[in-house]
């Protein structure tokens, strides 16, 4: 079965008066520089879907949030500052690469990202003329690397009882199995418990005893050899 493919929503901050002025100016500046993005980001990561938002007030920030609620984080692009659009991104919790224009998109940017960082918000953020540049769009990657992982499966091999024990959630074992559902809910993997005996059935080949003495005969007589080494030395 394919993967699934990556998807990325992408939230530009683009009110036509804000720090930049106003239109019509403003316009066509920000038309140009959101068509510059997009396009620089579909060349760098030809394989990932994303998807464009405009933000022009606090309705669309709801409705972005609302619309993406499921997505392994945001991309945000400042081309236009007004105070209060980009801070309930940060606050949803998830990983968010901002990507703010030095001049017009910085304001909300710089007096938020610094405090989001201590509140231990997860966010990178760029400030730069040059929102194309290489080094402000390969912070994509991070989200990218997350939404591999998100489509990770990672196997556990336990011990019959303590599978028994997890499946029904008893007792001492509720503290494992609430700690596997944190690791999910971290990175999104999605955890897979296995007992030994189904994995040895599964993933291992049964031989016959002559089989089995072939291959571990020259083993055993390497380690014969290095214990009498080791004695002779003593």
């Amino acid at each position: 079965m394919a993967p699934n493919p990556i998807r990325i929503p992408v939230a530009f901050i683009d009110p036509v008066i804000g720090d930049l002025g106003g239109p019509p100016e403003s316009s066509r500046w920000i038309e140009e520089r959101r068509a510059a993005f997009m396009n620089a980001v579909r060349g760098e990561y030809s394989s990932v879907d994303f998807e464009f938002y405009d933000i022009r007030d606090l309705v669309d920030v709801q409705e972005f949030l609302n619309r993406e609620g499921n997505a392994v984080g945001y991309v945000v692009v400042s081309l236009n500052s007004i105070m209060g659009y980009i801070d309930p991104i940060i606050r949803s919790g998830k990983p968010v690469i901002i990507v703010a224009e030095a001049y017009a998109g910085a304001g909300e940017f710089m007096l938020g990202l610094s405090k989001a960082v201590d509140e231990g918000y997860p966010v990178i953020g760029v400030a730069t003329r040059d929102i194309t540049s290489k080094y402000a769009i390969s912070k994509i990657k991070y989200l990218i690397a997350l939404a591999k992982l998100k489509n990770s499966k990672v196997l556990f091999v336990v011990s019959p009882s303590l599978k028994s024990h997890l499946t029904w959630q008893f007792g001492p074992n509720t503290d494992m199995y609430s700690v596997l559902r944190l690791i999910q809910s971290i990175t999104g993997v999605t955890p897979i418990i296995m007992d030994a005996n189904e994995f040895r059935a599964r993933f291992f080949d049964n031989v016959d005893q002559r089989e089995a003495e072939a291959v571990a005969e020259p083993g055993l007589g390497m380690r014969r050899l290095f214990m009498t080494i080791r004695e002779r030395k003593s």
